[in-house]
Order: C-alpha cells, then sequence, then structure tokens
C-alpha cells in the first residue's frame, strides 16, 4: 500500500467531524495510516469504526474505552497483536481481522457455568482473541436470551460426565498463561504468561521455586532441552528467544531471531539445535555456538504455531496458521523434504509417534489427521465436532489424544483409528 502524504491529515479532518456531528460510524479506511490517531479515542459515541486497508501493525489498548463499539473492521492490515482491552467491550459482536498476521492461539476457557450469550463474528485471525478473552465463533451465531441459557448441574460438565477436582492449583501469574512445559525428570513445571515471565513449579511440592523476568512482553512459548538442563523461551513481539541455566535460574544466551513474536519452539532430540518459529520463517539456532545456522522460508505471510522433530532428529515437522499446509524439513539440507495438504483450514498442532512413522495433525476444519510419514498418506479422524486445538501421542505411541475447542479430549487407538473414548 502507498501511504498518502495526506492520510494522517484527512483522518483528523473525519475525527474532527464526527465529534462535531456525534456521528455513530467512523470510516479511516485506506489512509495509509500506520498508527490509530490518539484523537479518536475522544469519541466515545461511536458504534461502527472502519479502520481496514491500511498499515496498521497493532491497535493501542485505549481503543477498550470505546464503550458503545459494536463493530470494528480491522482487515487487510498488518496487525500481529491485539490489545486486551478489546475483550472489555461489551457491545462489540462483529471484528473484522482478515487478511494480518496475527498468530492462532486457542480460546480461552471459560470459568461460568452459563454457556456463553454472546458470541463474536470473527472473519480472519481466527484464535487471535485469545490473548484479548473476546469469545470466538467460527461463523455467525445469534445471542441467546438469558431464559435460552441453560445452567449447568454444578457436578457435571456439558456431556453430563463427572467433574474430576484437580489435584493442586498453582497460582501466581497474573493474567493467562500460554504455555507450559514439564522438565523431563518431571519435577519441575515451566509455565509462561501475559505477564511478561516465566515461573518454575516444584511438581511435588506445589510451590513457585523461580520466577525468571524473561521478557518484555508475553511469553508464548516455553521448552526444556532433553537433557534438563537448559530451558528456552519466546515471547513479546520483538522475536527475542532466551535460554536458561534451569540450575543456576540465569540466562545463558539470549538472541532477537526475527522482527516478530515467537510462537513455537522445539529441541532437536540431541538437543543441540533449537528451531523457532515466528512470520514466514523458522529458524534453526546452534545451541552450544549460540548463533543461527540455517533460515527456513516456506508459509508465506503465515505464522509458525506448531512444530516437532521426528524421533531420529532428521526431520522437523512445521504448521502454519493460513494455508493449512504441513511442511516436513529435511534438517540436514535445510529443505522441504515434502508438502502435506488437503486440511480446509489452518492446522493448529503436529506431532510425531514415539517410532517416527506416524505424524498426527489437528486444524480447524474439525479434524485430526494420521499421516504415514514414508508414505505421506492420510487417514482422516473426523469426530471432532469443533476446531482440534493440540495433538499428542502416549509414550507407548499407541493412543492419540486431541483436544477440541468444545472443551472434550478424544483418545484414539492408533492400532485401531475407528476406536475412540472422549472425556470433557
Amino acid at each position: 500500500m502507498t501511504v498518502s502524504g495526506n492520510g494522517r491529515v484527512i483522518a483528523e479532518k473525519r475525527i474532527d467531524e464526527c465529534l462535531r456531528d456525534r456521528s455513530s460510524t467512523l470510516d479511516l479506511s485506506g489512509l495509509g495510516l500506520r498508527t490509530v490517531p490518539e484523537s479518536l479515542g475522544g469519541l466515545t459515541h461511536l458504534t461502527v469504526l472502519h479502520l481496514e486497508n491500511n498499515e496498521l501493525t497493532a491497535v493501542p489498548e485505549w481503543l477498550g474505552n470505546l464503550s458503545r463499539l459494536s463493530t470494528l473492521h480491522l482487515e487487510n492490515n498488518q496487525l500481529i497483536a491485539l490489545p486486551e482491552s478489546l475483550g472489555n467491550l461489551p457491545h462489540l459482536n462483529t471484528l473484522h481481522l482478515e487478511n494480518n498476521r496475527l498468530p492462532l492461539l486457542p480460546p480461552p476457557h471459560s470459568t461460568d457455568r452459563r454457556l456463553p450469550r454472546r458470541r463474536v463474528l470473527l472473519l480472519g485471525g481466527l484464535g487471535a482473541l485469545a490473548a484479548v478473552g473476546v469469545p470466538v465463533a467460527i461463523a455467525l451465531t445469534i445471542d441467546l436470551p438469558p431464559s435460552a441459557t441453560p445452567e449447568l448441574p454444578p457436578t457435571a460438565t456439558p456431556t453430563g460426565a463427572p467433574e474430576l477436582p484437580p489435584t493442586a492449583t498453582l497460582t501466581g501469574h497474573i493474567g493467562s498463561v500460554y504455555s507450559m512445559a514439564f522438565s523431563p525428570d518431571g519435577k519441575t513445571l515451566a509455565a509462561g504468561g501475559h505477564d511478561d515471565t516465566v515461573r518454575l513449579w516444584n511438581v511435588a511440592g506445589r510451590k513457585t521455586i523461580a520466577t525468571l523476568p524473561s521478557h518484555t512482553d508475553i511469553v508464548y512459548s516455553v521448552v526444556f532441552s532433553p537433557d534438563g538442563k537448559t530451558l528456552a523461551t519466546a515471547g513479546g513481539l520483538d522475536g527475542t528467544v532466551r535460554l536458561w541455566d534451569v540450575t543456576g535460574r540465569k540466562t545463558v544466551a539470549t538472541a532477537t531471531l526475527t522482527s516478530s513474536p515467537v510462537y513455537s519452539m522445539a529441541f532437536s532430540p540431541d538437543g543441540k539445535i533449537l528451531a523457532t518459529g515466528g512470520s514466514d520463517t523458522v529458524q534453526l539456532w546452534d545451541v552450544a555456538g549460540r548463533k543461527t545456522i540455517a533460515t527456513l522460508n516456506s508459509h508465506t505471510s503465515d505464522w509458525f504455531h506448531s512444530m516437532a522433530f521426528s524421533p531420529d532428529g532428521k526431520i522437523l515437522a512445521t504448521a502454519g496458521s493460513i494455508n493449512g499446509e504441513v511442511r516436513l524439513w529435511d534438517v540436514a539440507d535445510r529443505k522441504t523434504a515434502t508438502t502435506l495438504s488437503g486440511y480446509t483450514g489452518a492446522v493448529s498442532s503436529v506431532a510425531f509417534s514415539p517410532d517416527g512413522k506416524t505424524l498426527a495433525t489437528g486444524g480447524l476444519d474439525n479434524t485430526v489427521r494420521l499421516w504415514d510419514v514414508a508414505s505421506r498418506e492420510p487417514t482422516t479422524l473426523t469426530s471432532n465436532t469443533e476446531n482440534v486445538y493440540e495433538v499428542v501421542f502416549s509414550p507407548d505411541g499407541k493412543t492419540l489424544a486431541a483436544g477440541s475447542e468444545d472443551g472434550t479430549v478424544r483418545l484414539w487407538s492408533t492400532t485401531r483409528p475407528v476406536t475412540e473414548a472422549t472425556h470433557s
């Protein structure tokens, strides 16, 4: 987009006119704006705001003060994050986010025992509102009156199965927790969250053993090295990755691998390579040498939100959030070995079976696929009724777990894919 020299002047003029006339709709589309004019913050009467077709990379927190806003157009920008304040807009029911650079994150779990009444028509950027707490819908849904919102029994889930109380609740983070990882010995749990910190918990003692003030923004990914001695953390909008000495609780390396946030990471099985996924590219980092050894370009204008090494470390599987493709990389040659396609929506999770012969993928078309790594042929598991956000194999590889947006976890027998058990 070519930035108009008088785009800002035109925007300020329209804002003044809107304030004077008390208009409920303001159109600032197509003006080449790189930032949202601060004067817009005074238009608390607005109900419809057009900011599409600009060059915005961020939306200011104060936009959440426009409490009457019901429709917000942000499509065709360069947004990489959304402010938490959007989740506080009581009347917001339509949000357009097509053609941005927002990450894919699963929506937050509500603790309210009433089924949500308000849904947002979200066009594009599916899942990106996890950070702001706005309910997400795949398609337009009708608001339900209070009388039509069923109460859930206090001891049952929506499916009627009894709830199992947690064995422990670990507190300390302020805001959402976005990533967690157990150390290989299972004694330590690391968690990164919205408060810019990483916390380490002693699992047996149920207590915080360290708080690592590691980043200047949300921590999106944490992962332990295979030997458990190193913890990698990534977050913020600056693409910074930190390596921590787990025993000494200190940073041993810091690297800015990309100009955009890093949303996923994976250590190679031998711990020598750390793969990180941001916007458009995957970086391979030599852990000992503290340097980038390869940049893998693949999913154009996409975010890598899941990646996994094969057990032998020869293949790296990556999933992008827009084009529905999964790429298998030859780690030694630093090039794509093959591309797996077939999803009609984004792919949210990838996982190799322990023997490396099968790759499981979960996506936003409600399916789980089991790919034969050698033949590249898939088996599709279709009983999920909502988006699949996570897939993981059991240690023996005989069971696959798939977590969905509807709050269920389905367990599949990988020896007999038609067999499943559902847990809520």
